[in-house]
């Protein structure tokens, strides 16, 4: 995996221990056992406290996290983040959710990391996938 990782991001392995870990923790804070409830209310909760409150420690001081699941330059990218070393947004694609024909989705692991290239004034339109009317330009002007 770490032949994938040329970011040290999040193929290291750091960053998806750190994720799931805290994910789960939070999960079992609300009663929840590893791979028990779905979709809801309590999965986002854990999810979203993972993601924004424990990804960005273990992640390089160069490397800032942008985004969950955004569109830029017509491409959906799982999550987004920013080299400040290099000055380029990261997009990353984790791979697919499969129905494994019980009901359940399994999560096919194929991770891919993509070097996205910025418009004319060297920077990002990020769009919402739930309306492409709302975005936003990364970085903020200074």
């Amino acid at each position: 995996m770490e032949k994938l990782d040329r970011n040290s991001i999040v193929l290291s392995g750091n960053v998806l221990i750190a994720h799931e870990f805290n994910e789960q923790l939070h999960k079992a804070k609300l009663g929840l056992n590893p791979n028990q409830g779905s979709n809801d209310i309590d999965y986002q909760s854990s999810h979203a406290k993972a993601v924004l409150q424990h990804e960005p420690q273990v992640l390089p001081a160069h490397i800032n996290f942008v985004e969950e699941d955004g569109i830029v330059n017509g491409i959906r990218y799982n999550k987004l983040y920013y080299d400040n070393h290099l000055n380029r947004l990261i997009g990353i694609n984790l791979g697919q959710l499969k129905p494994d024909g019980n009901g359940n989705m399994i999560h096919v692991f194929q991770p891919k990391q993509t070097i996205i290239s910025p418009n004319n004034n060297g920077r990002y339109i990020i769009r919402n996938p739930s309306n492409s009317n709302q975005f936003y330009i990364y970085p903020p002007s200074p």
